[in-house]
């Protein structure tokens, strides 16, 4: 483990603990991400790869402004332009936890109340973070826009999306597009709230972790991205129990575009055949939702 002297290193220098034991929880595709056993408890030591260096300081930043919100996020240790230190949450990811039904949605509702939280954090232009609260664009449409064109193009070079369904997806692009992509009120944004990022024990969420992915922009894209996660399921109505009033036509257009995303992501980086026919499935069902 090529890490394991850098860790020992910058554990020992910013914190004054002695690290016992590392193990590598898993390699993603923003970060190299490490469980570390020290002399004072359990930390989590995070290297971004190498073309997100970038994301470290604005993935911390957000956690700081959220758990100063009292929003469950790990707290941060330290950082640095190519590392952050943080606190580890115990417990399990929310699709691997033993919950009841009744957990199940009193877990959603509570996620919900703090999402609300965590999207009264006001920031600047809009993307991905490139300094404390400021986005990498000027317009929700200058971020929005290229990105899904992009993987529009590529669903339809690898055949992953039949013809008929890319041409709906697109058609109500362009029809719902211009009121959500002129959003002009940019707050700060997890982008990534996945059963596999809420961590819980006893029935209630102990972290939401990995603010990797947060960007400036619209709330109601979280909403979506709950949406999609929750797809087959009634759990968005708990989710926005807590959450509050919302915007219908804004998180169908964001449900569209998570689920022709995620319809990328499955089938073209993690090749998981079985999550791509379910996010098509869930693309045709949102277009099947668009208002007449």
């Amino acid at each position: 483990m090529h890490y394991a002297p850098v860790i020992k290193r910058i554990v020992k220098s910013k914190t004054g603990l002695i690290v016992k034991e590392i193990k590598e929880n898993h390699k993603g595709f923003d970060n190299m991400v490490y469980i570390v056993e020290t002399s004072g408890g359990r930390l989590v030591v995070k290297f971004p790869t190498k073309q997100k260096r970038s994301k470290v300081l604005s993935e911390a930043w957000a956690l700081r402004q959220w758990t100063r919100l009292g929003v469950p996020v790990p707290k941060v240790l330290d950082t640095g332009r190519d590392y952050i230190i943080e606190e580890f949450v115990p417990g399990k990811q929310m699709g691997e936890a033993d919950l009841s039904p009744t957990q199940t949605r009193e877990v959603m509702e509570d996620l919900g109340r703090f999402a609300k939280k965590m999207h009264s954090v006001r920031t600047r232009k809009f993307g991905y973070l490139i300094e404390e609260g400021v986005g990498g664009n000027e317009t929700w449409t200058d971020f929005m826009d290229p990105f899904f064109k992009k993987i529009m193009t590529q669903l339809k070079v690898n055949r992953i999306v039949d013809d008929k369904t890319l041409n709906r997806a697109m058609n109500f692009y362009v029809r719902n597009s211009e009121g959500p992509l002129e959003f002009d009120d940019p707050r700060l944004v997890h982008a990534d709230l996945t059963q596999s990022n809420i961590v819980v024990d006893k029935g209630s969420i102990r972290g939401i972790i990995d603010a990797t992915s947060a960007i400036s922009g619209d709330p109601m894209f979280d909403v979506a991205v709950v949406n999609q996660n929750c797809y087959g399921t009634d759990l968005i109505d708990s989710f926005v129990q807590g959450y509050g009033k919302i915007d219908d036509e804004r998180v169908l257009f964001y449900s569209l575009y998570q689920s022709v995303w995620l319809a990328h992501f499955a089938a073209v980086q993690t090749r998981d055949r079985a999550l791509a026919q379910k996010a098509i499935a869930s693309m045709k069902h949102y277009l099947d939702k668009e208002p007449l």
